[in-house]
């Protein structure tokens, strides 16, 4: 199981079944193509996968519960793909990255 947290006034769901998945996609894609929004998954073990969409670039990042290495941000857009070490905590690293673009 897993829960996905997204929007300006976060909205979260928790995802149990190929169908939640499917949903929350669909309404993730629809408010992306309005306006740019962060979407952040944390799965049981506290795992956790950042995805920023409906930008000029997207941004993901990806951490592990213990806040330890392996941990990543990545950029990609129209010059190409940049990966960058990062800290602890997917929403607060995100959205900085995401607000210095």
């Amino acid at each position: 199981m897993a829960t996905v947290v997204w929007g300006d006034e976060p909205e979260e769901r928790a995802v149990v079944s190929a169908e939640d998945v499917r949903e929350v996609l669909v309404e993730v894609d629809r408010l992306a193509a309005e306006h740019p929004l962060i979407v952040d998954v944390t799965v049981d073990s506290g795992d956790t996968l950042g995805v920023a969409l409906g930008g000029d670039v997207s941004v993901l990042l990806f951490g592990v519960a213990s806040k330890k290495p392996p941990y990543f941000v990545s950029r990609g857009g129209r010059r190409g793909a940049v990966m960058v070490s990062s800290g602890s905590g997917t929403s607060g690293r995100v959205r900085s990255f995401w607000n210095r673009r």
